[in-house]
């Protein structure tokens, strides 16, 4: 049975067509681009919105969400000064794109929408439109216009429709178009962007493999940084900020050194290879693979933080109890995943690393004049210690200076400062 349909008209809904566009740069089909005004009530039965939160998911994969999570302080803002005007309108448009099955008759000038859920999906936007989805604000409406308010509340749209494309393509042009959109318009979180990276868009990019890793570790239960990092799929409730870590981590994730190392022989670049192999545990022509890099950089990572994690386990952080360690500082964390790119430039296997970690606490132990770890090692307030001041190579220096003997961060600092 054919779906009823939302007609939209040339004069009614000042509907304008501008054909065969680009609106995203890269491999990008063409599309057919259309502004009008309808009501958000029309709308709202046949629009999806991809998102990657803890709401309950209106897509098919939460693997492939992509739009940002829905804020309820920012929905309620919108409601209230809809409630106090009613006839505000928006002076932006959202951004959606229209299903293969929307078809515009040109001999008629008319743009015809499938009444069915999924018909469109919203790019951008998402808030303007959900905030009508509102069972106060629609009895608002009926009591100042009646019973035909939906024809009085119009919003603004701007819709795509790319032309000639599988299904799967159009999730991945829509997905280009709202990292582009926001990255020149809209100041949505940069992690947020490089989450949909890999997985939608397919980038391979050091920065797009890292944020992978980073994600998949903070969602594995067995690792000891599950749910740390402060990420829209842990609703937000970790205490590291995860694009300090991934910059530190994209000189690990790069595939085209990767590639380079294959035919090592000797010395640093030898000395690289045999790291990658022994800490990840695969031969590094393997690495040059995307899935094998982030997989196999899940299992190294995950392996690093916990045995970091088990040797200073007085310091190591919980979500939602602060211990007072400078290792709940990010830039501390990101210190230790610097400290990893090293190990691995040495070429050391997992018994070494362990073995300096030990190091590591060993000296600072003696710098802080504790016989025994029994107690916060990294204490921010103590001099010697790194607080939320030096920067993360700051923090590196520091942990590969311990290495060999007992250094203060302010030696790290006054050697930066000379230098």
């Amino acid at each position: 049975m054919p779906y009823e349909s939302i007609t939209l008209y040339k004069d009614f809904h000042n509907l304008i067509r501008i054909p065969n566009k680009r609106i995203a740069s890269g491999e990008v089909a063409s599309a057919d681009i259309y502004t009008f005004e309808i009501s958000p009530y029309e709308l709202l039965p046949v629009a999806r919105v991809y998102r990657r939160d803890e709401l309950p998911s209106l897509s098919s994969s939460e693997d492939e969400d992509y739009q940002r999570p829905l804020i309820p302080e920012k929905l309620e803002i919108i409601r209230n000064k809809l409630h106090e005007s009613p006839d505000f309108m928006f002076p932006n448009n959202i951004l959606v794109v229209l299903s293969s099955d929307c078809k515009f008759v040109d001999g008629e000038q008319i743009l015809v929408i499938p009444k069915r859920y999924g018909a469109i999906e919203v790019i951008d936007g998402q808030h303007r439109l959900l905030a009508y989805a509102d069972e106060s604000l629609k009895s608002f409406y009926e009591a100042t216009y009646g019973e035909d308010f939906e024809k009085r509340i119009k919003i603004m749209v701007t819709a795509v429709q790319f032309q000639d494309v599988a299904d799967e393509d159009v999730h991945r042009y829509s997905a280009r178009a709202f990292v582009e959109i926001n990255m020149t318009q809209t100041p949505v979180s940069s992690t947020h962007l490089y989450a949909i990276a890999y997985p939608i868009l397919g980038m391979t990019d050091p920065k797009a493999i890292a944020a992978q890793i980073i994600i998949e570790v903070n969602e594995r239960s067995g690792s000891r940084l599950y749910g740390l990092f402060d990420i829209s799929q842990t609703t937000q409730l970790g205490i590291f900020k995860p694009i300090t870590v991934l910059t530190a981590l994209k000189t690990i994730t790069n595939l085209e050194r990767i590639q380079r190392l294959q035919n090592a022989k000797s010395g640093s670049p030898l000395r690289r290879k045999c790291g990658y192999e022994n800490l990840f545990e695969v031969p590094v022509d393997k690495l040059s693979d995307p899935e094998i890099l982030i997989r196999q950089g899940v299992v190294c990572f995950e392996r690093y933080f916990n045995h970091v994690a088990a040797i200073f386990q007085h310091d190591w952080p919980q979500r939602g109890a602060s211990r007072g360690s400078s290792l709940e500082y990010t830039k501390m964390i990101a210190g230790f995943v610097k400290l990893l790119n090293q190990f691995i430039s040495e070429g050391l296997d997992w018994n070494v690393v362990q073995e300096e970690l030990s190091k590591i606490k060993d000296n600072i132990m003696q710098l802080r004049g504790m016989s025994t770890y029994d107690a916060i090692l990294f204490d921010p307030a103590h001099s010697d210690i790194p607080d939320a001041q030096p920067s993360a190579t700051d923090d590196y220096r520091f942990l590969h200076a311990n290495r060999k003997h007992p250094t203060s961060i302010q030696d790290i600092l006054a050697k930066k400062h000379k230098s």
